[in-house]
C-alpha cells in the first residue's frame, strides 16, 4: 500500500513532496500515539483480539484514504494518523504474543525470519501492484486492499485456532502443526 503513497499524492491529490511528507508524518504521529495508547490501555484481554481488531480497523483507514475526495486532503491526513495508531494496535500485541510463545533462545532467529519474509514479499508485491494499479486505478487499490485487510482480520477472529490461540497456549495444548510433542 505505502509504496504507492507518492502516486496517490501526485495523481489524486495533485500534491507535492510536502503533501507526501504530511501523510508520512501523520502515520508516524499515529504510530507513536498508538504505542502510547497500547502502553496505557494494554489492549483487550486477549492479544489476538487486539491484533485483529486493530488490523481490521487499519484496513478501514486505508478505505477512507482511498475514498477521500481530492479536495479533502485533511481527511487523508486524519486517515493516515488512524492508520499509524491502528498499526501499533496490530503489531504490538502480535509481537508480544510471539515473544510469549517462542523460547528465548530462538527469538532472534524467529523474529529475523518473520522480518525477512515480510520484507521479502516487497519485490513480488511491486511486480504485481504496478500492472494491477494501471488496470483498476490507485484509489481502487487502496479501497479494495483496505476491504480485504478488514475482511481477513475479522474472519480470523471466527477461526477457533486463531481466536483462542492464547488460551490454547496457556493450557499447554498442542497447536495445529506443532510437532514439538513428538520430537
Amino acid at each position: 500500500m505505502f509504496v504507492l503513497l507518492p502516486l496517490l499524492v501526485t495523481q489524486h491529490f495533485s500534491g507535492t513532496a510536502l503533501h507526501l511528507g504530511w501523510l508520512q508524518s501523520a502515520s508516524g504521529i499515529g504510530l507513536i500515539a498508538g504505542g502510547f495508547l497500547l502502553s496505557v490501555w494494554g489492549g483487550f484481554r486477549r492479544k489476538v483480539v487486539t491484533t485483529y481488531v486493530g488490523g481490521g480497523l487499519q484496513g478501514l483507514a486505508l478505505v477512507v484514504l482511498g475514498a477521500t475526495p481530492s479536495h479533502l486532503f485533511p481527511v487523508a491526513v486524519a486517515a493516515m494518523v488512524a492508520n499509524g495508531l491502528l498499526n501499533a494496535l496490530y503489531n504490538g500485541p502480535m509481537v508480544a504474543l510471539a515473544q510469549a510463545v517462542v523460547p528465548a533462545g530462538m527469538q532472534g532467529r524467529v523474529f529475523t525470519l518473520m522480518n525477512s519474509v515480510a520484507q521479502g514479499v516487497y519485490p513480488i508485491s511491486l511486480a504485481v501492484v504496478g500492472p494491477v494499479v494501471g488496470w483498476i486505478g490507485i484509489r481502487s487499490w487502496y479501497i479494495g486492499g483496505g476491504v480485504i485487510v478488514f475482511a481477513v482480520c475479522m474472519l480470523a477472529l471466527f477461526i477457533p485456532s486463531i481466536a483462542h490461540l492464547e488460551e490454547t497456549l496457556s493450557r499447554g495444548e498442542k497447536t495445529p502443526g506443532d510437532d514439538s510433542a513428538s520430537a
